[in-house]
């Protein structure tokens, strides 16, 4: 919402996924999200939020591009994270949220993940969740059911990029978090 409410340089939120796809893939573009400081795993409110790799050759699909990618490198972190602790290696995940909309940025998700990701038909989860966790909670119906009844799959979304390419992308973003950390 920040490329639309305050910068304006989107009209609605589908804008974004259409500019992303048409964005040049010879530009290496990262946005660094740190708009009120820079939160797991770095916890540094110092922080500010940065564009970096602009030429003049970017434009509005870059900056779109850069700020959808750089919701997926900050999931990564976290996911790796996750991972590491967790020792359990995921193959796939199921997503939901507004964002999800989104076919580049759920594409982009899986190739930097590596894993399958599934968008439900019913993604707008959060409210749902909740009532269906209350109705477990008062015994109204059980977990096993629930889980059967709300896996409709709206869209599979299969990982393409090669491991050298994830690697290398996911290596520049976190030296493009570095450099940022450190200019503050």
């Amino acid at each position: 919402n920040w490329l639309i409410d305050s910068v304006r340089l989107l009209d609605d939120p589908g804008q974004a996924d259409r500019l992303a796809m048409s964005a040049s893939e010879d530009d290496k573009v990262f946005f660094i999200p740190a708009l009120s400081g820079l939160g797991t795993p770095w916890w540094n409110d110092r922080v500010r939020g940065a564009f970096m790799g602009l030429t003049q050759a970017a434009g509005k699909a870059e900056l779109a591009r850069a700020v959808l990618e750089s919701s997926v490198y900050q999931a990564e972190t976290i996911f790796s994270l996750m991972q590491a602790e967790s020792r359990i290696g995921l193959k796939e995940i199921k997503v939901d949220g507004g964002m999800v909309k989104s076919d580049f940025l759920l594409s982009f998700l899986s190739d930097i993940l590596n894993i399958r990701i599934n968008r439900p038909v019913d993604y707008e989860a959060t409210a749902l969740g909740v009532a269906l966790l209350a109705g477990i909670e008062a015994d109204m119906w059980d977990y096993d059911t629930l889980r059967t009844e709300n896996a409709l799959i709206d869209k599979t979304f299969e990982p393409h990029m090669d491991e050298e390419e994830r690697s290398a992308r996911i290596k520049e973003w976190q030296e493009a978090v570095a450099a940022i950390i450190s200019y503050y």
